[in-house]
């Protein structure tokens, strides 16, 4: 077997998968050799015939290279089922869709950057929707790097499909890098607007652990897109910002003094990210509202005219110039775990997926640790909205049944396609050598293409197969890698989190108000000692609380709570309430911080979040860096008037 099959990449966990069932076997491996909705098969009779796989298809990629300073360049799954037209849910509370969204004005957005004559726009985007996420969980302001992001992605390392760097790319293909490895800090890894080497002695920071897919080639439901928005912070998207044509220019040379409306439905070919809406933005098509987008083009571009007067920034047309398409976000992340690392087949990530004309399928992978460690998470892409995902770790397969089962992890299901983590109950001790095969059903909404396969990278001999119904002698040997993983670690001990929100926005004096936090403990062993701190402001009067875990208080004008001891994946909610001081001016601010410990906790990086209430709007510094040139008189200078 090839090494990187076996290479122990990182990873720590954060559990926030608090919904998730968990079971996991001791030492003494279960006698069944089959998952239990198996247990009533007839083995005196042979299993009927096994239908044949079909392989998904698969878009073509474009022929023409993206032009300079844009660079989207669809992922090549096609997937029309993914329009974009259902709301969030899977334990998220709806909230009403505001008429005017603007995460600048919490703060929760980073600086306009600049990605000069490189075709780069996905790397910008993603990592911005990133940045963006870090501020809004709470840990902290980061500039992460789009040159590593752009230079160390699988597909431009090993120059399959000729590569990425400025030469375009999407989402998808970095959700697969952050996933294995992480993101960096841009102090490290410069940005550089051409194609160089990837620099791999970076140390990494954040880890993807959850990555959803929002709608592909459509445009989706502005509200669901709203929604998104709002619940989940801004969101990476594309869009056609021209070719050559007359919307080139006029997109190219935009000052920023009026909603952009382009009625054409091209395929995009830039990618941007979308930080709010305002339904009353009045422009030349029908009706009135539009996004508020953050380009890539520099702070220079756009002028001072734009919606906040912050240049860098665009509004366009709900719908307009297919803005929307191939929409998505980073759900849940992790701190980079020196201490850990992941098993994978699927350099390539998945980029095609197989089924049996049924939505439900079965996946396999059977891994050969590199050394004695711990699995601690299953990890997977899904190619639907899935209505049950079953996992099981099994310690053999012989090529027709896997058997001793190790550990399970059954019910879960996703409202969105793309990565997903599942935390195991405990960790799973593995030995180096020794064989882990993991086996993950999947029953999707629609598709039925359940199995995630990575086409591009090369494939492994005897490694992962595929079945109809999991039963014995029913799985066969895939043609593709399947993209299914387990992600391990050997730092052990609890890790609290704590996750401060203010649920709402726009509050004047004497409205009520609530603060949630959320709690977990993502690490590999029980936290007994968990203390939970909350200073609350004198800005809030008459605050109570009420939670979802078994706390005692132990204080009273700054809460103080100990927590019953919260087990491996165990988690909940304390809520705050109270009301604003109707006394203070219009123009008031305050922040609410709260804090989470245990002596044991061994990693304290996301022991503290803030939630910032107030009028008060955050202009982020504009660093002028100039769009690159492009045609003579298609471009507008900075210093345009409005």
């Amino acid at each position: 077997m090839k090494a990187r099959t076996s290479r122990i990449t990182w990873v720590s966990l954060i559990c926030l998968a608090l919904l998730a069932t968990f079971s996991v076997s001791g030492a003494q491996a279960p006698t069944s050799p089959t998952p239990p909705e198996h247990s009533q098969l007839d083995v005196s009779e042979p299993p009927p015939p096994t239908p044949e796989p079909q392989i998904a298809p698969r878009r073509q990629r474009a022929s023409e290279q993206p032009s300079h300073s844009k660079g989207f360049v669809p992922p090549p799954m096609d997937l029309p089922h993914l329009t974009g037209q259902r709301m969030p849910s899977g334990g998220v509370s709806p909230q009403a869709v505001l008429s005017k969204w603007d995460w600048r004005e919490q703060g929760k957005v980073t600086p306009v950057k600049n990605q000069s004559t490189c075709g780069s726009c996905y790397s910008f985007a993603a990592l911005g929707s990133i940045e963006a996420k870090m501020l809004i969980d709470g840990a902290g302001t980061y500039d992460f790097s789009e040159n590593n992001a752009k230079e160390c992605n699988w597909y431009e390392t090993s120059g399959t499909g000729g590569g990425t760097s400025c030469d375009g790319g999407n989402y998808d293909l970095l959700a697969n890098l952050f996933s294995k490895k992480g993101t960096v800090l841009e102090s490290c890894d410069p940005y550089q607007a051409s194609d160089v080497p990837c620099k791999s002695t970076c140390p990494y920071q954040k880890t993807l652990l959850d990555w959803r897919i929002i709608s592909t080639n459509a445009v989706p439901n502005a509200n669901v897109l709203k929604q998104y928005i709002q619940t989940y912070g801004p969101v990476y998207t594309s869009l056609y910002a021209g070719d050559g044509d007359a919307w080139d220019a006029e997109f190219g040379s935009h000052n920023g003094d009026y909603t952009l409306y382009y009625a054409g439905t091209e395929t995009p070919n830039h990618a941007v990210l979308i930080v709010g809406w305002d339904d009353s933005l009045s422009h030349s098509g029908s009706g009135t509202g539009g996004w508020i987008v953050k380009n890539s083009w520099g702070t220079g571009w756009g002028g001072t005219c734009g919606y906040g007067s912050e240049g860098g920034y665009f509004t366009i047309a709900y719908g307009s110039a297919s803005i929307g398409k191939w929409s998505s976000f980073m759900y849940d992340w992790q701190d980079y775990d020196s201490s850990g690392g992941i098993m994978y087949y699927d350099e390539g990530g998945w980029s095609t997926s197989t089924g049996y004309g049924d939505t439900t399928a079965w996946g396999l992978a059977k891994f050969f640790p590199s050394s004695n460690t711990y699995v601690t998470r299953a990890e997977f892409w899904t190619t639907d909205v899935t209505t049950d995902v079953d996992v099981y770790i099994y310690d053999d397969f012989n090529g027709t049944t896997p058997s001793n089962l190790l550990a399970q992890s059954l019910n879960h299901s996703f409202n969105e396609a793309g990565y997903h983590s599942v935390a195991l109950a405990s960790p799973l001790a593995v030995t180096a050598g020794d064989d882990v095969i993991a086996v993950v059903k999947f029953t999707n909404d629609s598709d039925t293409h359940p199995v995630p396969l990575d086409p591009d990278g090369p494939k492994e001999t005897q490694r992962t197969y595929y079945s109809s119904s999991g039963a014995s002698g029913s799985w066969t040997e895939s043609v593709y890698d399947v993209a299914i993983r387990l992600r391990t670690s050997t730092a052990l001990g609890p890790d609290v989190s704590i996750t401060k929100q203010v649920i709402g926005s726009d509050f004047a004096p004497g409205d009520p108000i609530v603060f949630t936090l959320a709690i977990a403990n993502s690490g590999a062993e029980a936290a007994s000692q968990v203390v939970v701190t909350d200073i609350v402001p004198t800005e809030v009067v008459t605050p109570t609380f009420a939670s979802t875990l078994a706390i005692t208080q132990t204080g009273i004008s700054s809460y103080v709570w100990n927590v019953e001891p919260l087990g491996i994946g165990q988690g909940g909610v304390i809520s705050i309430y109270g009301w604003i001081d109707p006394g203070l001016g219009s123009d008031f601010s305050f922040a609410n911080t709260a804090t989470i410990s245990d002596p044991e906790d061994n990693t304290p990086n996301n022991n503290t979040s803030s939630a910032t209430v107030g009028e008060r709007k955050v202009y982020l510094p504009l660093v002028l860096r100039i769009y690159p040139p492009p045609p003579p008189g298609t471009f507008s200078s900075a210093g345009d008037a409005c």
